[in-house]
């Protein structure tokens, strides 16, 4: 189940101007039913269904891969005065049916081990994941590491919309508007991995309200058709430390992932946030973070 936030950061990754963003997509609607409850998702974890229906967007299927994603991110040193540069790599994959999981970087450490979160999202059972890994570390007690589920009602409406039908990679392209001018040119074709990419150069010139001066931004954005991913997004070069990162999928392989990698380990406690809240299990053993979605 793909955030539609995600779009919205895509297009605004893009350099869309207003004009651009306010272009008509055409969508489709298709109506989906998850399978009957059982013991992996019991009919406890599912709220009832709504009037209407909760939408959610169409996963990705069909198009499997793994891949390691790395965040280059450049800030200024308070201490030096001087750009460091900071890169963050994780785990990411799909498989055929468009479940995806996302292991965020290590950003802490239990028992001097470094603790990472995973994200699992489920189209099939419209059910989302998130655990802490590696378990061993999690708690001191005989107490099992706890994963939190959250799902959408079992019938829901998928919104298939495709936002790069819109997206010229072909040919240069300039929009001028009230608040400044957008230019776009187009960078060809090149591997990544396993993956052919399309990439385009984003120019956005904007008016400073208050001094009058020019400021540019934008940048370069590279996607596969093959896999429907962005695989690298690249910030104006000119842009100052603390911008917008810079992200990329490395280590690409067109393979089918293991279905354990969608479904938290067997020896993790499974609550919803209600069941979590009641329980009050170990403060060592909870994710650290809420599921994304």
């Amino acid at each position: 189940m793909r955030s539609p936030s995600r779009a919205v950061t895509f297009a605004l990754l893009l350099g869309c101007t207003a004009a651009l963003c306010q272009q008509k997509i055409e969508t489709v609607t298709v109506k989906d039913v998850a399978p009957p409850p059982s013991p992996r998702f019991p009919a406890r974890w599912y709220p009832a269904d709504t009037v209407p229906v909760t939408e959610s967007l169409v996963p990705v299927t069909g198009d499997h891969y793994t891949a390691v994603a790395v965040q280059t991110s450049t800030f200024q040193n308070p201490q030096t005065g001087k750009t460091d540069v900071r890169v963050d790599k994780g785990f990411t994959a799909r498989d055929s049916h468009g479940r995806t999981r996302v292991e965020d970087p290590p950003s802490g450490a239990v028992n001097g081990v470094p603790i990472r979160n995973v994200r699992v999202q489920d189209p099939v059972s419209h059910c989302s994941f998130h655990w802490d890994e590696p378990a061993a570390a999690l708690v001191a007690s005989p107490e099992r590491p706890v994963a939190i589920v959250t799902c959408l009602p079992r019938t829901v409406n998928y919104v298939y919309f495709d936002i790069w039908a819109q997206k010229n990679f072909t040919s240069v392209r300039d929009v001028t508007s009230d608040t400044g001018s957008e230019h776009g040119e187009p960078l060809g074709k090149r591997m990544f991995g396993e993956v052919e990419a399309i990439g385009v150069r984003n120019t956005i010139t904007r008016k400073n309200a208050q001094t009058g001066e020019l400021v540019t931004s934008g940048g370069e954005i590279w996607y596969s058709p093959s896999i429907r991913e962005v695989v690298r997004l690249r910030s104006n070069p000119t842009e100052v430390p603390g911008g917008t990162p810079d992200a990329e999928l490395t280590e690409i392989h067109l393979v089918e992932p293991e279905p354990a990698l969608f479904y938290p380990p067997a020896n993790y406690r499974i609550f919803t946030l209600a069941e979590l809240n009641e329980s009050h299990p170990p403060a060592q053993a909870r994710p650290s973070v809420g599921p994304s979605r």
